[in-house]
């Protein structure tokens, strides 16, 4: 009989990928297999079943259904290259570069950064597209397709810049060799398994231990990318001392009609990450 491998993925602080749970279940890819590998993981990791935490899938119908019976306080959310492709194939749109096609909204609407704008942007383009391709769009709910919606669940849901299940593609990839053996030989196979995810863990590991910076090497890359070109000097910045966080607001001294935005950095770590908020 034919097995398959189930698996599960994320991200750590550094952006590697960490193997979050795995198993072999006799049989091929369906609803049934899916909510069986969904309760081994919870029976694992109870803590998973929570409404900050984030599944990026392809929204298989199969495993969708299992993913809300199993863990149901968990945001599912569509892999955004999956759900580019299906718009294609169901609505057209090539590059997405024609204003009004199915494909040129959605790309719009997953680059808004807040819940109101991705409403502006409906009120004012939808009229103008196709009956067909707009019911294509809202057949999945706004926070299962759209970051800004996801995020706005929660003062502690976060996307981290991850919207597509590309991550876990490219382990299926890096354990190519470990799944040819699932079919006939489980246990080596299994073996294989744990040892590369060890060996993957350990590299990543020493990477990490071995700076001596504030930051995670990931960290130190997107604080660069992010400040290297910005001239300080154009910015007014006040750091004011509340109770519960640190509360911390930036304009523009040039810009008379700009709005401050205000950052807030709580004093007592939320999930261990002292990760606040920020208006912008």
């Amino acid at each position: 009989m034919a097995s398959t491998l189930f698996s599960c993925y994320g991200r750590t602080a550094n952006a590697n990928m960490l193997g979050v749970g795995f198993a072999i279940v006799f049989g091929n890819e369906n609803g049934a297999s899916w909510k069986l590998f969904w309760e081994f993981l919870r029976e694992t990791h109870p803590s998973m079943n929570a409404a900050d935490i984030t599944m990026i899938t392809d929204q298989d119908k199969g495993q969708k259904t299992a993913l809300s019976e199993v863990l149901p306080n968990v945001g599912h959310f569509h892999c955004i290259y999956h759900r580019r492709g299906n718009i294609i194939k169901n609505c057209g749109g090539g590059s997405g570069k024609t204003k009004y096609s199915a494909l040129w909204a959605f790309n719009s609407m997953v680059k808004c950064r807040t819940v109101q704008q991705i409403e502006a942007f409906k009120n004012t383009n939808f009229k103008h597209m196709r009956d067909k391709d707009v019911a294509y769009l809202m057949s999945l709910p706004n926070e299962s397709q759209f970051p800004a919606y996801r995020c706005n669940q929660g003062d502690d849901v976060y996307m981290w810049h991850l919207e597509a299940s590309s991550g876990v593609e490219s382990m299926n990839s890096a354990n190519y060799s470990m799944r040819q053996r699932t079919a006939v030989d489980m246990v080596n196979a299994t073996l294989l398994l744990v040892n590369m995810e060890d060996e993957r863990y350990k590299k990543q590991q020493m990477s990490a231990w071995s700076k001596n910076s504030l930051f995670s090497p990931r960290g130190q890359i997107e604080f660069d990318e992010t400040f290297n070109d910005v001239n300080h000097r154009k910015f007014r910045i006040g750091v004011t001392e509340m109770q519960e966080h640190w509360s911390c607001s930036v304009n523009r001294i040039e810009d008379t009609n700009g709005a401050d935005h205000t950052v807030r950095i709580p004093k007592i770590p939320i999930g261990g990450s002292y990760f606040g908020s920020c208006t912008c």
